[in-house]
């Protein structure tokens, strides 16, 4: 939840990375190994668009966007990229 949180909720990287300074500055633990497993947006959205099922607000083209340039732009040097697909 750590990254998650700040991927999700910043509108932008620099937004997403001030999120993490204010868990830092609460005490939130950080993870000792972080995985990511990398999916590209438009790979995300066929397999969404194929699954069918109600569509979430997250689900839109520019959110899932977004919220992958957030975690490119947060996440540590450290994480293990997993791809996805």
């Amino acid at each position: 939840y750590y990254f998650s949180t700040a991927a999700y909720q910043g509108k932008d990287e620099e937004h997403a990375a001030d999120i993490l300074y204010m868990n830092e500055d609460k005490g939130f633990p950080e993870p000792n190994r972080v995985y990511f497993l990398d999916l590209s947006p438009e790979e995300a959205l066929e397999r969404r668009n194929s699954r069918g099922g109600n569509k979430e607000v997250f689900d839109d083209e520019g959110e899932q966007t977004r919220i992958y340039q957030n975690y490119l732009a947060i996440l540590p040097d450290s994480t293990i990229f997993v791809d996805a697909t």
